[in-house]
């Protein structure tokens, strides 16, 4: 009701009195009064389009705290009798004392009185001043900050009240670990009045929060091996060509993309590439790289391994009886074999050792526990550099002897620890059973 000037609450009789105009002041025990006031119609004629300015840099939930605010400022820090003037008095006061906790009372009790863009910012900055050592309280006052803030740049008459809202914005959202928010609202208040303070800020705040390249990694342990630079947002999924916007050592090496990463393919072990990334290089939000990114990679040879490529094997009980392994720089393994018998075949499965790749952990338990070792050797397998190599090992000589049953065949590394690489592991059954099929006229035999 545009008539109702004020109103006193009577909590006695629990009753309101609206009231028309005000006439007197006089406390009074029991009640609470306030009173309507005004907005200045040059904030009214200009609150549309800084609304809109907001829109564009803030979230939805940024806006609304703000509004629920603007909103509570005056119940929240009530002036009572006292001016506007002795209110920013005290504030002042408590300001040169260092006691920002009722510096910021006394300034929101004069906000709910002006509804000044000034005095909102400074609400908000002394918010964030405040000395606690409670996360959750310094999260609280931040986020009292933005909202303070934010009304400020609602009720800015000029630039350099925009730019100073702007500017308090971007301090509470880096102080609430928002960093990646701080961008655009730098840049706004950098379109609004160029400063050389601003856009070094906003540079800065670019060069830590914004999208750049976080890391990179050289896939080296790869037959083919690629280099790769990881960037801290989402690339375009489709429709962009990021090979323009890398500069690579060869015209036929490749350029792919995975979520946020950009590697190169058709890099050659033992080499050395220089790789550019270049300005403009766009993410999915729309960001950009703001300046050319220069990364050198040293590819080295692949990490010596060994691997089995099957999880089971049933071997026959003959002369020429082999396990194929796969290794890459080596000559030669270390191998152990275990016996799993017939009672602690059950136990294998149950402890999730049969056909899998023993761990660290779980290969001492397995061979203290379960399988019983019964070869140890050496085994000479091919090499090529780099190359992923398959050799046939030999074990017609050690099955020759042994009983039917399931054995676990465990090749390592010579020289490397097995906390550090695991090795590889070669279930398989060795049988006396054969199998002999016929496929006649009435079917498979």
């Amino acid at each position: 009701d545009n008539r109702c000037k004020a109103f006193t609450f009577n909590s006695r009789s629990n009753s309101c009195f609206p009231k028309s105009a005000v006439s007197d002041r006089q406390p009074y025990e029991g009640a609470t009064s306030a009173e309507v006031l005004e907005l200045d119609p040059r904030v009214a004629r200009v609150a549309d389009a800084r609304g809109e300015e907001l829109d564009r840099v803030l979230s939805k939930r940024d806006l609304s705290e703000a509004l629920a605010q603007a909103r509570d400022i005056g119940s929240r820090h009530p002036g009572g009798q006292y001016t506007t003037e002795a209110l920013l008095n005290a504030a002042e006061d408590r300001r040169a004392q260092k006691d920002y906790l009722n510096a910021m009372r006394w300034t929101g009790a004069a906000v709910a009185v002006t509804d000044r863009s000034d005095q909102w910012v400074e609400y908000g900055r002394l918010s964030l001043a405040i000395q606690t050592q409670k996360s959750s309280d310094k999260r609280n006052y931040a986020d009292r900050a933005v909202g303070a803030a934010v009304n400020g740049y609602l009720r800015a008459l000029n630039d350099a009240q925009r730019v100073n809202a702007l500017s308090a914005i971007a301090d509470a959202f880096e102080r609430l670990e928002r960093g990646r928010d701080m961008i655009p609202v730098l840049r706004l208040a950098e379109q609004i009045q160029p400063r050389e303070e601003l856009k070094a800020r906003l540079d800065s705040a670019i060069a830590k929060y914004g999208f750049r390249i976080t890391e990179h990694e050289v896939e080296s342990d790869k037959a083919e091996p690629r280099v790769c630079a990881e960037f801290s947002e989402h690339l375009v999924r489709t429709g962009v060509d990021y090979a323009p916007y890398t500069k690579l050592p060869d015209q036929r090496m490749s350029v792919e993309t995975e979520g946020n990463r950009i590697c190169i393919g058709g890099a050659t072990h033992g080499e050395r590439y220089v790789v550019t990334f270049r300005e403009g290089l766009p993410a999915a939000s729309g960001e950009k790289l703001i300046k050319d990114v220069e990364l050198r990679f040293y590819v080295r040879d692949r990490s010596p391994s060994v691997n089995f490529a099957g999880r089971a094997y049933v071997l026959p009980k003959a002369a020429d009886a082999a396990i194929p392994v796969q290794t890459v720089n080596l000559t030669e393994l270390d191998l152990v074999l275990r016996r799993v018998s017939d009672r602690n075949i059950l136990r294998a499965i149950q402890d999730n050792y049969f056909g899998k790749r023993l761990s660290y952990w779980n290969s001492r338990s397995f061979a203290g526990e379960v399988g019983e070792e019964i070869w140890r050797g050496t085994g000479q397998v091919d090499s090529e550099i780099n190359r992923d190599m398959t050799t046939r090992l030999p074990m017609g000589d050690i099955v020759r002897d042994l009983d039917p049953g399931v054995y676990a065949l465990s090749a390592a590394i010579p020289g490397v620890d097995a906390y550090d690489d695991e090795g590889a592991t070669q279930w398989f059954v060795l049988t006396d059973l054969g199998l002999t099929t016929m496929n006649g006229a009435d079917g498979l035999h």
